[in-house]
């Protein structure tokens, strides 16, 4: 049985990170501060390529701990369009089941203007979804991960990433539990690849898929569809 020393230095390793995350969200949103507060498509776009500052800063600040910079350099490019298909076909999957159980109508909107706005938000989605993991696999898990807490790892990471996002607009207690879902999904795939590259392409293709592909709302922001638009059916939460 843990010692009580040991359970409130434990918690207090959980607020330092906690607030060190804190630290790292404030500092990738630094260029917000330049923006109008319209929620709109370029507002979206401009937010998600400010973070760019998120990951330049944790890189240089974390460069030296490989707990935490899990970056393999064996075939970057290949593992990374490999996950980005794969977690492309993994959300196509589950929207696929959802428009066959009736919970979307579904139109085909693509034009040459949302192809443009299509390929500027993959860049936006690549960064974006980078910084994420960098801050939940890489940071909060790597933590962790070095005190050989495992466990630990995954809750704490976990429970952070699904309190940041319960932040967004249009949270409810459905997409709560998926977000505690794909966090631990996540943080298997850390465990298992210990490879960053591999969990930022997956993370930015199910995003990228959700909102630009297929339509649907990612949460906090704007419906950016721009190839299909997928409208959900009252009732068929």
């Amino acid at each position: 049985m843990a010692s009580p020393l040991h359970f409130w230095r434990t918690l207090a390793d959980i607020v330092m990170v906690s607030l060190m995350t804190i630290i790292w969200i404030i500092i990738s949103q630094l260029t917000t501060f330049l923006q109008s507060n319209a929620n709109t498509p370029i507002n979206d776009w401009l937010f998600m390529m400010g973070e760019i500052v998120g990951v330049v800063a944790m890189i240089f600040t974390y460069r030296r701990s490989p707990d935490i910079m899990t970056f393999s350099r064996d075939q970057v490019l290949k593992r990374y369009v490999t996950a980005f298909l794969a977690g492309t076909l993994t959300f196509a999957s589950c929207w696929l089941i959802s428009v066959g159980l009736g919970g979307f109508t579904v139109r085909f909107i693509m034009t040459g203007t949302s192809a443009g706005w299509a390929f500027l938000f993959l860049i936006g989605f690549a960064i974006q979804g980078l910084f994420e993991e960098l801050v939940c696999r890489g940071y909060i898990m790597g933590h962790f991960l070095k005190r050989h807490q495992p466990l630990l790892a995954i809750i704490v990471n976990v429970g952070i990433f699904a309190a940041l996002h319960s932040l967004n607009a249009g949270i409810d207690a459905l997409a709560v539990v998926n977000l505690i879902l794909f966090g631990l999904f996540m943080s298997l795939m850390r465990l298992k690849w210990q490879n960053l590259w591999i969990n930022g392409a997956f993370h930015s293709a199910w995003n990228f898929a959700e909102g630009v592909v297929f339509g649907t709302a990612v949460s906090g922001t704007v419906n950016v569809g721009a190839v299909f638009k997928s409208v959900p059916v009252t009732g068929k939460a």
